[in-house]
């Protein structure tokens, strides 16, 4: 079918479908029908079907696209949204007919009827029931903390009040009982008005404490907490890290509080020392008076082995000057914390240089050690940090508090002190700065720590240093080590530091007992799981084993063994080892060397005008010509040398060299480090922290080799010896490039035929032998987890076997506490054996 053509509309050609019809009786197609339409106007098809179009046709729907599959857990929420939203009315319904009165016409407790109007129908929600008033009475004579609702005549739901008495327990003796008006606060925060029996042969704090209350004061408490109640707000403040007036906040707007009864819970809870007094007493009766401790790591050895140890600073949580003083000391003493007065005499006295140690300067932009940068920024602040330690498995050992930055002696202290307490185990520490750490120690002949611990670098923070402190102090790198990643204070820290905004106000004593019960929680909840982290770690470790072995044989392909990986290893070591040793020149170098200084100085005079700078120069040539003097009269030189004497060109010639091989030595390291850190960013993702980490490491080494190609360019060398006069960046980095063959040094680095594969080859055998190394760490720690169990189950088993507990009620509850904790110590030393030795008879 010819198509007409427009100047301003295309014409196409559309078809219309096929149509099923019935005509007397029978189906035929009509057949397709071929029309024009014009683009951009809508399509008007004309009417060919005829009236008998079948209803099958006329009800045709097209086929729904093909839905994606949803996963399980979308299949959940939706049923779960649907049930939820099929009785979401129906349990508001069930809430609002509940707030009026029931029909009822007899008690469901004595059957009396309730509709003869002396008695009315009363519902209590804490005992579940309805009454009448006579019953409810009667019931809640001993339940004076339950919250009882009738209704008037208007259906208006009032409370049902009655005589509230907090009762002592039946006791025998000559006194007798006291009433005592209080405001009583139960478990869930409510307060009610009641009368609280005393008798006169005890004391109402010890009364109140043997209810299961805390009295808001020694003497003459006005209010009583229920223990509960102030249990719940130390947990809101250890777990959720709520300071105490939030946590009373959150309780106001719960239960009704007034603002003014808010403000004078808080501030009796505060003020006279309830909170924290009730705090230490739950400590002391949980550890049965600091005797059971869960602080102790049960995993580490406690005589022989290896201890692992991780230092690190935190600058969150610092305490202002103006936050007061305290009156007594800390409750916790120096359980966790060592002495303030203690550490300020060892700061202020300990002696060490201003500045970073020289011979690492290049290694990281970590500003700890460096007494020049550890200033106190913040002058209003009295303690401008934390300084902790913990073991390897997460439990805190050591902390104290610093008063400047992070300086030598702070971490020198702790390492002090760990030594003291080592006992018979070796130490391992891993610190942000071992390598300058190491160096300081050294300079300063501290044969002490170094003769008992050892010092690496943690695992993530190694990035931050050059290839030389990575391969010499990462714990991926030294013997020994496991799988540890020294990181652990990182983990507490990210506990403790949430408490900043309750610690910085407060004294110097609640400060440290705040810190030092988040601590000890810290501590629980670690001892607590002891056992499932082993077995974790033993998973862990046992799957890096396997995979990284996997992957030694498919890089190696048969072609290299183990001894060679090792062997690589050594070579990545050596390469990277840098000598930082300056360069020596004999004196006829050092003597034309200033004679070139000297010449381009006068050169530099002939051609200056301004006054000052003639000056200077004039200064500085003087000066240089005092020392070339001296040279010359302490060699025995008659008359200065001059540029086209023999004597000149041959020291020069060897002076070029000198310049041109050290320059070539810090280029060929700069390189071995350049692609040891390229290597190690090809393992982790762009955007992870440690991958951020690696890049500017990368970054900070290549513009160091950009520097030193453009130091050995802008020399103008006269001599060659081998060596090239310009060196180019793809020559630069090229590991194998015959410039680095002239230096006379052996490096079998040279002789590799695929570097890259080296060092993938020497990075996943690190990791093997680290997870070996693990495992065996962990089999000694499933037996000293089991140990540490029978160890505390016999000295209990001990103390109950010597006690009389007929020779007084305190022995009595005594013997009643140690029954519990020795359940509780077995429960735990069966999981361990189970877990760790299911298979084996112990």
């Amino acid at each position: 079918m010819a198509k007409r053509k427009h100047k301003k509309f295309k014409w196409t050609t559309a078809v219309v479908g096929e149509f099923v019809i019935e005509k007397n009786g029978k189906e035929r197609v009509v057949a397709r029908t071929p029309i024009e339409v014009n683009q951009g106007e809508p399509l008007l098809l004309p009417d060919i079907r005829p009236a008998t179009v079948s209803q099958e046709y006329v009800d045709y729907n097209p086929p729904d696209e093909p839905q994606p599959n949803k996963s399980q857990y979308q299949k959940r929420k939706e049923e779960s949204n649907t049930n939820w939203a099929a009785i979401t009315d129906s349990l508001h319904k069930v809430y609002v007919i509940n707030q009026g009165p029931p029909s009822l016409e007899l008690c469901p407790n004595c059957g009396e009827d309730i509709q003869d109007g002396e008695h009315r129908i009363i519902r209590c929600d804490d005992c579940l029931s309805f009454m009448c008033t006579a019953c409810a009475e009667q019931i809640h004579t001993n339940l004076p903390l339950h919250s009882p609702k009738m209704w008037d005549d208007t259906g208006l739901g009032i409370p049902f009040t009655y005589k509230r008495v907090l009762r002592k327990h039946p006791h025998f003796c000559t006194g007798h009982l006291l009433e005592c008006d209080m405001d009583v606060i139960d478990e869930r925060g409510k307060c009610f008005q009641c009368s609280v029996e005393s008798c006169t042969c005890s004391s109402l704090p010890y009364d109140l404490v043997a209810l299961g209350y805390w009295p808001s004061s020694p003497k003459k408490p006005t209010r009583a907490y229920h223990q509960g109640f102030l249990l719940m707000l130390t947990y809101l403040m250890l777990e959720g890290h709520m300071s105490l007036y939030t946590s009373c906040q959150s309780i106001r707007w719960k239960n009704g509080w007034t603002s003014e009864m808010t403000d004078s819970i808080y501030r009796q809870l505060t003020n006279e020392e309830c909170f924290e007094q009730f705090r230490h007493f739950y400590h002391r009766n949980r550890t049965l008076d600091g005797t059971y401790m869960e602080d102790e790591c049960p995993a580490c050895p406690k005589s022989g082995g290896t201890r692992f140890i991780a230092l690190d600073a935190n600058f969150g949580l610092v305490r202002k000057q103006n936050a007061g003083t305290s009156v007594e000391g800390a409750k916790h003493g120096n359980k966790l914390f060592i002495d303030d007065e203690e550490v300020s005499s060892f700061v202020n006295t300990y002696q060490t240089d201003s500045g970073k140690e020289k011979e690492h300067s290049d290694c990281n932009q970590f500003q700890a050690g460096d007494s020049v940068r550890s200033k106190n920024k913040a002058l209003r602040l009295d303690k401008t940090g934390v300084f902790g330690s913990a073991c390897r498995h997460d439990f805190p050992c050591k902390f104290l508090n610093m008063e400047h930055g992070e300086r030598y002696a702070y971490p020198v202290m702790m390492l002090k002190k760990l030594v003291e307490d080592k006992q018979d185990t070796s130490l391992v520490v891993s610190y942000d700065i071992s390598c300058k750490l190491n160096a300081h120690l050294q300079k300063t002949n501290q044969t002490d720590i170094l003769g008992n611990a050892k010092l690496v670098l943690p695992c993530w923070h190694a990035y931050g240093h050059n290839g030389s402190c990575q391969v010499s102090y990462s714990t991926r790198w030294v013997d020994g080590c496991g799988l540890v990643d020294g990181e652990n204070m990182e983990r507490i820290w990210s506990y403790a530091r949430p408490f900043s905004h309750i610690t910085k106000e407060m004294t110097p004593s609640h400060r440290i007992d705040l810190l030092t019960d988040a601590l000890l929680h810290f501590s629980r909840r670690k001892y607590m799981n002891i056992v499932d982290a082993v077995k974790a770690r033993e998973e862990k470790a046992q799957l890096m084993h396997q995979q990284a072995v996997h992957q030694l044989k498919d890089i190696l392909e048969g072609n290299y063994s183990m001894d060679d990986v090792a062997g690589w290893k050594e070579d990545e070591k050596n390469r990277l080892k840098k000598t930082r040793s300056k360069t020596k020149m004999s004196w006829k170098e050092e003597y034309v060397s200033k004679l070139q200084i000297y010449q381009h100085m006068r050169e530099q005079l002939a051609v200056t005008e301004d006054e000052i700078s003639v000056l200077t120069i004039s200064q500085h040539c003087e000066s240089l010509e005092k020392e070339l003097r001296a040279h010359e009269k302490k060699n025995k030189i008659e008359r200065r040398w001059m540029e086209g004497s023999r004597e000149y060109v041959d020291a020069l010639a060897a002076l070029e060299l000198l310049q041109k091989s050290a320059l070539l030595k810090k280029l060929k390291y700069d390189v071995a480090e350049y692609h040891f850190v390229l290597e190690t960013q090809k393992k982790y993702s762009d955007g992870q922290a440690i991958a951020t980490k690696i890049k500017a490491q990368v970054e900070k080494t290549s513009r160091y080799i950009n520097n030193t190609i453009n130091r050995y360019n802008s020399n103008n060398f006269q001599t060659n010896f081998g060596l090239p006069r310009q060196i180019t960046r793809k020559d630069a980095v090229n590991v194998e490039h015959e410039m680095y063959h002239v230096l006379d040094e052996p490096d079998s680095s040279v002789n590799l035929v695929n570097p890259s594969l080296q060092r993938r080859a020497v990075g996943i055998y690190n990791i093997a032998k680290r997870a070996e190394e693990e495992l065996q760490l962990i089999d000694s720690e499933k037996e000293d987890v089991v140990k540490h169990f029978r160890t505390c189950l016999e000295k209990l088993r001990n103390e109950v076997s010597k006690m009389d507990t007929n020779s007084s009620i305190y022995a009595n509850g005594l013997h009643s506490l140690m029954l519990e904790k020795i359940n509780e110590y077995t429960d735990m030393e069966r999981e361990a054996r189970q877990t760790f030795f299911s298979n084996l008879n112990m």
